[in-house]
């Protein structure tokens, strides 16, 4: 179940978006015939889900007390905002992809680490429907990047899914859309703190493979013999896609 509200600046239902890995992470999609969300604290980048400076409640901020009460009130609301964070970053669950209308360079180099890389091709319409349907909520965003130094998010922190819509701006390039998920299974438990994290670090959501998947690609670097390997492995799972070469292994014309 997608919640609309939130697919603001949404993309066209044709527009390309791309998932990038390595061959072993194909396979547990087909094993599962699912999309794996990654709990938000096990990105790379620490910043994910954390408060920017913009948000920083100041002592001057605070009308109508001492200057004394200013700065401990103001000390006591931006920890318990730093510790909804924290708590949320156990909770938020996400899925990856790349909007982009041709493939990228740089996302191969970072995300198709192993012999054998793939990417998936699909469309951003493609997903939308294959998760409209699904028992679960999720909201589906195109990434915003900013400036922790100085930006505020306004929603934040009571709307604890805002801060998953942001990443710092050095992530630019990565041009991410994200479809979010909120596991309600721990939520209140981890926010009464009873459990101190939550026992899942991956949820997979089903999907249906045969709708959401357009095209397979192969590495720039890949021999004939791999995307061979992958047709098989696509074989194996019952799954009949087109497996293509990326174009970005193509020499010039003339």
């Amino acid at each position: 179940m997608i919640e609309e509200l939130y697919l603001y600046l949404e993309p066209r239902d044709e527009e390309y978006i791309w998932r990038f890995m390595d061959l072993s992470k194909l396979i547990y999609i087909l094993t599962y015939k699912a999309l794996p969300f990654i709990r938000l604290d096990h990105f790379e980048d620490n910043f994910e889900g954390y408060i920017p400076n913009g948000n920083i409640i100041l002592p001057d901020d605070l009308k109508g007390i001492t200057s004394d009460e200013q700065r401990l009130t103001a000390e006591k609301l931006n920890k318990n905002n730093r510790n909804l964070a924290w708590k949320a970053r156990q909770i938020i669950f996400v899925n990856c992809w790349h909007l982009n209308e041709y493939e990228s360079a740089a996302m191969w180099k970072l995300y198709s680490q192993s012999p054998v890389g793939v990417a998936i091709r699909s469309t951003y319409g493609r997903l939308k429907d294959n998760l409209k349907d699904a028992p679960q909520k999720f909201r589906i965003v195109r990434v915003e990047y900013i400036d922790y130094q100085t930006a505020r998010v306004d929603t934040a922190p009571m709307d604890m899914m805002a801060l998953s819509m942001r990443k710092r701006k050095s992530f630019e390039h990565e041009k991410e859309l994200r479809a979010i998920h909120w596991d309600r299974t721990e939520a209140m438990d981890i926010i009464r703190g009873t459990r101190p994290t939550n026992s899942k670090a991956i949820i997979p959501i089903p999907v249906n493979l045969d709708k959401l998947i357009e095209t397979i690609f192969v590495d720039p670097l890949s021999r004939p013999s791999d995307k061979t390997l992958v047709e098989s492995v696509l074989e194996k799972y019952g799954l009949h896609k087109p497996v293509q070469q990326s174009s970005l292994a193509e020499g010039p014309i003339w």
